[in-house]
């Protein structure tokens, strides 16, 4: 086993952090919390939802979020964010801010919420989770 000495650590350390931190231009407008959890998140094509997938949260305030995910996004494009709201679940509209890659495979998006989902994307979006497990359930026992 290799023990970095304290001077090897530190810088590197330092070195680390200070990459980690440069996140571009600060544009925020309301404090943000950090989280780390995981998210539903569903892909929209042309407003409907096309696919779901889960995601890992990094921090959230009352504007907007940012997470992790496997695929960029593109500035502007919208996608529903599932949340839990007590025995409920609140579904956002959202739109991409920024797409920066992290690590192969791995994206840190920054998006704001734009709207509640209506009634008509809460259904598709209860379709494709539908959808999702029947599919899974198909190649499991195939």
């Amino acid at each position: 086993m290799l023990k970095l000495s304290p001077h090897q650590f530190g810088t590197i350390f330092d070195t680390l952090r200070a990459t980690g931190s440069s996140r571009g231009s600060e544009k925020r407008q309301a404090t943000r919390m950090d989280v780390q959890t995981k998210l539903s998140l569903a892909k929209m094509v042309d407003g409907n939802v096309v696919r779901c997938y889960s995601a890992l949260s990094r921090d959230i305030s009352c504007t907007g979020l940012g997470f992790f995910q496997f695929a960029p996004l593109a500035n502007g494009e919208r996608f529903l964010c599932c949340f839990p709201f007590g025995k409920e679940e609140l579904v956002l509209v959202c739109s991409s801010m920024f797409c920066r890659p992290l690590a192969e495979g791995l994206f840190g998006i920054g998006a704001q919420f734009e709207c509640a989902a209506d009634q008509k994307l809460i259904d598709q979006l209860k379709q494709q989770r539908a959808t999702d497990v029947d599919r899974i359930r198909a190649s499991i026992l195939t």
